[in-house]
């Protein structure tokens, strides 16, 4: 399984909050979390190219969601095209952006 991490689900990997452990399991379930650790340092600035920020803007408008929200949906569908759906899973704190993430997923299959 492939785990895509919007911030809101990240932070739960360094700080006690609730839903952490849930959040925990899916990271301990994900293929490549060695790899992720070893990048991470080097993981410090996101691209954010035309087709990219256009899509964004196409989901907030049609799942109401604010422009960070929106890029990580749209970043989360790039990643979801390159592998078979059942491989990677959407995590986000976020109920709404949740909610659209599922709706997406939806929509392709």
């Amino acid at each position: 399984m492939i785990l895509y991490l919007d911030t809101s689900s990240l932070v739960k990997l360094y700080v006690e909050e609730p839903g952490r452990a849930s959040v925990r399991k899916l990271v301990d379930r994900a293929e490549l979390k060695r790899a992720f650790d070893a990048d991470w340092p080097r993981l410090l600035t996101l691209e954010v190219a035309e087709p990219l920020a256009k899509n964004a803007g196409d989901l907030a408008e049609r799942h109401r969601l604010s422009g960070f929200d929106a890029l990580h949906l749209a970043s989360y569908g790039m990643v979801a095209e390159e592998f078979p759906a059942e491989s990677v899973r959407f995590s986000s704190a976020g109920r709404a952006l949740n909610r659209a993430a599922r709706s997406a997923l939806a929509r392709r299959q």
